[in-house]
């Protein structure tokens, strides 16, 4: 067994789809990027084996997790099934079943290995601790000066300034920087697809877009 930590994400098998019972997250390599590394959330992971005995067990308790967290727009609770997507799992060096990983924009995208216990209180004392974003749109009350400001500033813009603020911010994403502004950058993303109520941008959204914008207001 391996255990492992953050925007917390799951992949279970093939696509980016989510359940609409248990609103777990199934990733694959393709769909990564926009749903983990640029998402701007906190992702926790489950690595896992279909066949796996330990994974079916924890199964139930996941999906009750993915359920309770399935509202909160800064968590994604997800999947990846080992067997559909071994290069991935390479990646990230799971070595047994199931791994637990947990992602945020202060993890970095090696992410973070989850060692505690496996029931589902303490899972969910996890990720309201660690991979729930501390400062939220709605509720502004663990926001810092500079969170809140960046809020104020951008609820005073039409939404088309807004949706072109958040263009810019993915495209910024993509590119290489420093992991605090890289951080920063994360949070406003998240910040902003909070105010417009989307979801992260899929793959080719990405692709679409041109790589020479510059930040300079990191």
């Amino acid at each position: 067994m391996v255990s492992g930590k953050a925007v917390v994400a799951l992949a279970l098998a093939g696509s980016a789809a989510t359940s609409a019972d248990a609103k777990v997250v199934q990733l694959k390599q393709s769909t990564w990027d926009a749903e983990v590394a640029s998402s701007g959330k906190g992702v926790f992971v489950k690595f896992f084996a279909p066949w796996c005995g330990h994974c079916k067990a924890l199964a139930p308790t996941w999906d009750k997790l993915g359920e309770a967290f399935g509202a909160e727009p800064s968590v994604t609770i997800a999947d990846v099934d080992c067997t559909e997507e071994d290069s991935l799992c390479g990646k990230f060096g799971v070595g047994g079943y199931p791994t637990l990983k947990y992602f945020t924009p202060e993890t970095g995208s090696e992410g973070k290995d989850y060692q505690g216990g496996r029931d589902e209180a303490s899972l969910t004392k996890f990720v309201k601790e660690n991979v729930m974003a501390k400062c939220s749109v709605k509720d502004q009350s663990d926001c810092t000066d500079k969170e809140k400001g960046f809020i104020t500033k951008m609820q005073g813009k039409a939404k088309d300034e807004q949706e072109k603020e958040l263009e810019r911010l993915v495209k910024i994403a993509k590119g290489k920087m420093a992991a605090d502004k890289k951080a920063w950058v994360s949070k406003r993303k998240s910040l902003v697809e909070q105010m417009l109520g989307k979801k992260p941008a899929e793959p080719e959204e990405l692709d679409d877009l041109d790589d020479t914008d510059s930040d300079s207001d990191l």
